[in-house]
């Protein structure tokens, strides 16, 4: 019976020190996510300057601002939405449910949708719920069940125009 009771007391002890290492490792990882996070919102900010700059470009030359799913200037079968804060895409999808913020996105990236662009911003607003991981997925089968999309390129969905207009009040 002592054998029993100090197994239990081992056993307790080595949880409560899984516990406390796990405690450890979520609060490096939320730091570490936040100073990530701090780093994204200056690219972002980076990014709208050159927007509001690109007329002033010298020699006419132009800022690549249409950068392709991997980030590379040049790639024009999928277009990164306008660049914009992760609070300024709060303001803009405030309100709205899951469907209408990606109707909202699509309109502003000229009718086309990148799921991956969708993750991030939908992440980031706080309009989705549960594990981020999941994301994707829930928006793929979103999509493929929406009436406002249609498939578009790999990793990407086109906005209906029949149905853009209906979700605005427009039909």
């Amino acid at each position: 019976m002592q054998a029993a009771a100090s197994t239990i007391n081992d056993l307790l002890n080595a949880l409560n020190e899984l516990r406390a290492e796990q405690d450890t490792l979520r609060t490096d990882y939320e730091l570490r996510l936040a100073a990530l996070g701090k780093r994204i919102e200056a690219v972002q900010t980076t990014l709208e300057l050159f927007a509001e700059e690109e007329a002033l470009a010298p020699h006419g030359a132009q800022v690549p601002l249409d950068l392709g799913t991997n980030g590379h200037a040049g790639e024009q079968h999928v277009r990164s939405p306008q660049p914009m804060s992760t609070t300024a895409w709060a303001q803009e999808l405030q309100g709205l449910t899951q469907i209408e913020a990606l109707v909202r996105i699509a309109e502003r990236n000229g009718g086309v949708l990148n799921v991956a662009d969708a993750r991030r911003i939908l992440i980031a607003t706080g309009l989705t719920k549960g594990k981020t991981k999941n994301v994707a997925s829930h928006l793929y089968h979103m999509l493929r069940e929406a009436k406002q999309f249609e498939k578009g390129d790999v990793g990407a969905y086109r906005l209906v125009p029949a149905h853009a207009d209906m979700d605005r009040g427009l039909t």
